[in-house]
């Protein structure tokens, strides 16, 4: 499942800040507080001295000479007390802030998936036992993910055994409903047909969902192959155009009609596995057709835009949730409209599609509004062949 950072709530102060500022402030304060003190009864003290030193008749110049004299040593004294203090205080502060902030930086990083985060532990109050504690609390964690990750390869490991173990007999089952369908097996009645497409149906779902399975245990264990090579995506969209035509023409549990448009000039040469980005446009064709609305329409684009072929995927359907959004290409995940409007579906496709893409270095996402459609997109770089010159032009040229 995806790491997802909640968002801080506005007009809010973090609480490394908060922190930082509640104890360094009161700590530099009473240090501030302490020397403005000392300076004051310095300054009364100096005073009075002066006061008394100058009691007898002296002349008004003699009088202005020590007042200048009074302020000077007044001053001196206040930089000599103020000064070191105030750098006292912060040194002291950091010394008292820096394991907290070690920490909370620590605790980010945690955060953001990292675990060999130690603090160290040189202090011996109790700082350090919080530092301590930190340290306690993150073997824990590393703990629980290593039994996580044992748990989740168990799982795979399981699920792989089973998909395998049901894709045999199930591709057996609607291998003989499709000899029952052509008649290979004998005549069957309206009726019968009825209820053997029905099965057939059925069967065909419950065998997408164990590639599914397969697929993305592949896709964790490493081993989801990829074949890459340079290739004109413009005849995967064709191929794919003609495929989904001939479904619709043959009604094969498709509804909603699909539209083809390539719009894009020249030859989009893309680097990519054509096996691999056949799974990702099938996958966002299929469920475009299945969240649109009876009477609704499919249409799926080809074209450029900034050094990149990008397919466009739209439907008029169900949408998405603003709020489900943002987990809709999680594992397993689908949004809770679409569980009531369909019920069949594993929640892995889009899963899958954005592994995939990622492989090829492109890009997948989506806009949606519920209630309105959706419109997925799927980006490719594409392949810059440069220009090269004849080499009989170039001799050409060279003999001028």
């Amino acid at each position: 499942m995806e790491k997802t950072t909640p968002e801080r709530p506005r007009n809010t102060v973090p609480e490394s800040v908060k922190l930082r500022h509640s104890v360094l402030m009161q700590f530099f304060l009473s240090l501030l507080l302490m020397a403005i003190v000392a300076a004051f009864a310095t300054f009364v003290i100096t005073a009075r001295t002066y006061e008394s030193a100058i009691e007898g008749a002296l002349a008004s110049e003699d009088l202005q000479n020590l007042h200048r004299a009074l302020v000077a040593n007044i001053s001196v004294i206040l930089i000599i007390v103020i000064v070191p203090s105030v750098i006292l205080g912060f040194v002291l502060a950091d010394r008292v802030l820096k394991p907290i902030r070690d920490i909370i930086s620590s605790i980010k990083r945690l955060r953001e998936g990292y675990t060999d985060i130690y603090v160290a532990e040189k202090r011996k109050d109790e700082l350090g036992m919080l530092s301590n504690f930190f340290n306690l609390l993150l073997d824990k964690v590393k703990e629980i993910e290593e039994r996580n990750k044992m748990i989740s390869s168990l799982k795979s490991q399981f699920i792989t055994v089973v998909a395998h173990q049901l894709r045999t007999p199930l591709s057996g089952i609607r291998w003989v409903h499709q000899m029952m369908l052509k008649g290979e097996l004998g005549p069957i009645s309206g009726d019968q047909r009825k209820y053997i497409e029905r099965s057939s149906a059925s069967t065909g779902q419950v065998l997408e969902v164990v590639s599914d399975l397969l697929n993305v245990s592949k896709i964790e264990e490493g081993n989801f192959g990829y074949e890459f090579k340079e290739m004109n995506i413009a005849d995967l969209f064709g191929s794919l155009s003609a495929q989904f035509r001939l479904r619709i023409e043959k009604q094969q549990n498709i509804e909603v009609p699909v539209a083809f448009s390539n719009i894009f000039l020249g030859q989009p040469i893309v680097r990519g596995d054509p096996s691999r980005l056949t799974i990702v446009l099938t996958n966002l064709i299929e469920n475009a057709i299945r969240y649109s609305r009876p009477g609704g329409v499919v249409n799926v684009t080809l074209r450029g835009e900034n050094g990149s072929v990008v397919i466009d995927v739209t439907d008029n359907g169900i949408g998405i949730p603003a709020s489900e959004q943002e987990r809709i290409f999680n594992k397993f995940y689908r949004a809770t409209n679409a569980l009531h409007y369909q019920s069949d579906g594993s929640g892995l496709g889009l899963y899958i599609n954005r592994s995939i893409m990622e492989k090829h270095n492109g890009k997948i996402w989506f806009t949606s509004k519920e209630g309105m459609g959706t419109t997925f997109f799927i980006s490719l770089p594409l392949v810059m062949k440069e220009d090269k010159t004849d080499s009989r032009v170039e001799d050409f040229l060279g003999s001028m």
